[in-house]
């Protein structure tokens, strides 16, 4: 976790490490600060580090 600038406030930034060959950003809900408190969904982004690759994109929805 990491407090990034989100326009006029510090949000937390939250990554998913899977060994070492996926990096995910993770965003909860409107990614407001402290969002991850009272979520009902997360999205898991991985991007290609360069050239040619897959982008990876999940949704988790609590119900």
């Amino acid at each position: 976790m990491e407090k990034v600038n989100a326009g006029f406030t510090r949000v937390n930034e939250f990554t998913l490490i899977i060994e070492d060959h996926f990096l995910f950003d993770v965003a909860f809900e409107d990614e407001t600060a402290n969002a991850e408190k009272n979520a009902t969904n997360a999205t898991f982004v991985a991007m290609p580090d360069s050239g040619m690759g897959v982008m990876i994109e999940m949704v988790l929805e609590k119900r």
